[in-house]
């Protein structure tokens, strides 16, 4: 995961614990298993190497954004979470 948010973020991580892990079926032939971890950026600036956009949001905003499906069930939990 450092690895990843270096490559695609241009920043240096802490990596924490295991949030939770989602796996969803796109096709009979593709499937997700998308693996959620607690992370902190601790130096770089963020620099969109492959993506378009980027929000830091608070976890009580995440229902107002459009996840895919492997992604709902992590941002439902960071959710549930936010709400204890």
């Amino acid at each position: 995961m450092k690895r990843e948010l270096h490559e695609e973020l241009a920043i240096a991580t802490e990596v924490g614990d295991l949030v939770c892990t989602s796996m969803y079926r796109y096709r009979p032939d593709f499937s997700i298993k998308l693996l959620a971890y607690r992370a902190t950026a601790i130096s770089g600036i963020f620099s969109l190497n492959d993506h378009e956009e980027i929000r830091c949001v608070r976890p009580t905003d995440l229902a107002d954004y459009d996840f895919s499906e492997a992604g709902r069930p992590v941002a439902k939990r960071l959710f549930k979470e936010s709400h204890r």
